[in-house]
Protein backbone atom coordinates (compact mmCIF):
# COMPACT_ATOMS: atom_id res chain seq x y z
CA UNK A 1 0.00 0.00 0.00
CA UNK A 2 1.33 3.41 -0.96
CA UNK A 3 0.40 6.37 1.11
CA UNK A 4 0.29 9.67 -0.74
CA UNK A 5 0.48 12.82 1.30
CA UNK A 6 -0.57 16.04 -0.32
CA UNK A 7 0.84 19.17 1.25
CA UNK A 8 -0.46 22.63 0.67
CA UNK A 9 2.02 25.41 1.02
CA UNK A 10 0.56 28.72 2.04
CA UNK A 11 1.74 31.62 -0.03
CA UNK A 12 2.67 34.58 2.10
CA UNK A 13 0.84 37.74 1.20
CA UNK A 14 2.81 40.28 -0.78
CA UNK A 15 1.90 42.92 1.79
CA UNK A 16 4.93 44.20 3.64
CA UNK A 17 5.43 43.45 7.30
CA UNK A 18 4.91 46.28 9.79
CA UNK A 19 8.65 46.32 10.54
CA UNK A 20 9.44 46.75 6.84
CA UNK A 21 6.93 49.58 6.48
CA UNK A 22 8.37 51.37 9.51
CA UNK A 23 11.91 50.93 8.20
CA UNK A 24 10.99 52.29 4.74
CA UNK A 25 9.25 55.39 6.16
CA UNK A 26 12.14 56.07 8.55
CA UNK A 27 14.68 55.56 5.77
CA UNK A 28 12.84 57.96 3.43
CA UNK A 29 12.60 60.61 6.16
CA UNK A 30 16.31 60.25 6.95
CA UNK A 31 17.07 60.78 3.27
CA UNK A 32 14.97 63.99 3.18
CA UNK A 33 16.78 65.41 6.23
CA UNK A 34 20.20 64.41 4.85
CA UNK A 35 19.39 66.00 1.48
CA UNK A 36 18.41 69.25 3.21
CA UNK A 37 21.64 69.28 5.24
CA UNK A 38 23.79 68.46 2.21
CA UNK A 39 22.19 71.16 0.11
CA UNK A 40 22.62 73.80 2.82
CA UNK A 41 26.30 72.97 3.24
CA UNK A 42 27.24 72.29 -0.38
CA UNK A 43 25.67 75.46 -1.75
CA UNK A 44 26.14 77.72 1.32
CA UNK A 45 22.42 78.44 1.44
CA UNK A 46 19.91 78.31 4.32
CA UNK A 47 17.39 75.55 3.52
CA UNK A 48 13.80 75.19 4.69
CA UNK A 49 12.46 71.64 4.95
CA UNK A 50 8.68 71.79 5.27
CA UNK A 51 6.58 68.88 6.47
CA UNK A 52 3.15 69.61 5.05
CA UNK A 53 0.24 67.75 6.65
CA UNK A 54 -2.62 66.67 4.39
CA UNK A 55 -6.26 66.60 5.46
CA UNK A 56 -6.12 62.87 6.25
CA UNK A 57 -3.08 63.26 8.55
CA UNK A 58 -0.55 61.95 6.04
CA UNK A 59 2.10 64.37 4.84
CA UNK A 60 4.67 65.28 2.24
CA UNK A 61 7.93 67.21 2.45
CA UNK A 62 9.42 70.03 0.40
CA UNK A 63 12.83 71.67 0.32
CA UNK A 64 13.32 75.31 -0.62
CA UNK A 65 15.48 78.29 0.11
CA UNK A 66 14.80 79.67 3.59
CA UNK A 67 14.07 83.11 2.16
CA UNK A 68 11.54 81.55 -0.26
CA UNK A 69 12.86 83.92 -2.91
CA UNK A 70 15.54 81.92 -4.66
CA UNK A 71 15.40 78.45 -6.12
CA UNK A 72 17.65 75.92 -4.45
CA UNK A 73 20.71 74.91 -6.37
CA UNK A 74 21.16 71.26 -7.10
CA UNK A 75 23.39 69.33 -9.42
CA UNK A 76 23.27 65.69 -10.37
CA UNK A 77 26.88 64.69 -11.09
CA UNK A 78 25.65 62.49 -13.95
CA UNK A 79 24.31 65.62 -15.69
CA UNK A 80 27.22 67.92 -14.88
CA UNK A 81 29.71 69.19 -17.39
CA UNK A 82 33.33 68.51 -16.57
CA UNK A 83 34.07 72.17 -15.84
CA UNK A 84 31.16 72.28 -13.35
CA UNK A 85 32.47 69.26 -11.50
CA UNK A 86 35.97 70.70 -11.24
CA UNK A 87 35.12 74.29 -10.37
CA UNK A 88 37.42 75.53 -7.65
CA UNK A 89 37.86 72.01 -6.34
CA UNK A 90 34.37 71.99 -4.85
CA UNK A 91 32.65 68.76 -3.99
CA UNK A 92 29.56 68.09 -6.06
CA UNK A 93 26.89 66.01 -4.36
CA UNK A 94 23.48 65.02 -5.66
CA UNK A 95 21.19 66.42 -3.02
CA UNK A 96 17.90 65.00 -4.22
CA UNK A 97 14.71 66.60 -5.40
CA UNK A 98 12.56 69.37 -3.99
CA UNK A 99 9.46 67.33 -3.07
CA UNK A 100 9.03 64.00 -1.30
CA UNK A 101 5.65 62.29 -1.18
CA UNK A 102 6.41 58.59 -0.91
CA UNK A 103 5.44 57.93 2.70
CA UNK A 104 2.12 56.31 1.74
CA UNK A 105 -0.87 55.94 4.01
CA UNK A 106 1.18 54.38 6.79
CA UNK A 107 2.71 57.53 8.29
CA UNK A 108 0.84 60.36 10.01
CA UNK A 109 1.92 63.52 11.83
CA UNK A 110 0.24 64.94 14.92
CA UNK A 111 0.83 67.38 17.80
CA UNK A 112 2.03 70.07 15.41
CA UNK A 113 -0.65 72.80 15.56
CA UNK A 114 1.57 75.14 17.59
CA UNK A 115 4.29 74.94 14.92
CA UNK A 116 2.28 75.49 11.72
CA UNK A 117 3.33 78.43 9.58
CA UNK A 118 0.85 80.63 7.74
CA UNK A 119 1.40 78.37 4.72
CA UNK A 120 0.28 75.34 6.76
CA UNK A 121 3.67 73.66 7.04
CA UNK A 122 5.94 72.51 9.86
CA UNK A 123 9.35 74.17 9.33
CA UNK A 124 12.82 72.72 9.86
CA UNK A 125 15.79 74.96 9.00
CA UNK A 126 19.23 73.81 7.86
CA UNK A 127 22.28 76.09 7.79
CA UNK A 128 25.59 76.02 5.89
CA UNK A 129 27.59 75.46 9.10
CA UNK A 130 25.79 72.10 9.61
CA UNK A 131 23.42 73.26 12.33
CA UNK A 132 19.63 72.90 12.11
CA UNK A 133 16.52 73.88 14.04
CA UNK A 134 12.97 72.61 14.18
CA UNK A 135 10.14 71.60 16.49
CA UNK A 136 9.41 68.27 18.15
CA UNK A 137 6.33 66.65 16.60
CA UNK A 138 4.71 63.23 16.79
CA UNK A 139 5.01 60.82 13.87
CA UNK A 140 2.86 57.71 13.80
CA UNK A 141 3.97 54.85 11.57
CA UNK A 142 1.27 52.19 11.55
CA UNK A 143 0.47 51.80 15.26
CA UNK A 144 3.82 52.99 16.66
CA UNK A 145 4.37 56.62 17.69
CA UNK A 146 7.70 58.42 17.44
CA UNK A 147 9.00 61.76 18.58
CA UNK A 148 10.46 63.49 15.50
CA UNK A 149 12.91 66.39 15.56
CA UNK A 150 16.23 67.41 14.05
CA UNK A 151 19.68 67.27 15.68
CA UNK A 152 20.61 70.88 16.41
CA UNK A 153 24.35 70.44 15.83
CA UNK A 154 24.42 67.92 12.98
CA UNK A 155 21.11 68.36 11.10
CA UNK A 156 20.24 64.67 11.32
CA UNK A 157 16.76 63.28 11.79
CA UNK A 158 16.08 62.20 15.35
CA UNK A 159 13.30 59.63 15.74
CA UNK A 160 12.65 58.28 19.19
CA UNK A 161 10.08 55.56 19.80
CA UNK A 162 7.42 56.73 22.26
CA UNK A 163 6.73 54.19 24.99
CA UNK A 164 3.64 54.36 27.15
Amino acid sequence: MILVIVMTIAVVSSDESPATVRFEVQDELKMVFVNAAIRAQAFNNDVLLSIIPKDDGTFYCTLKSKDNQSALETLNPEDAELEQMNREGSVIAWSGGDEYDSFGNNAFVSDYDDFLTEEGSIPFYFYPDGEATGPVITLKILEQEYSLTVGRLNGQLQLTEVEY
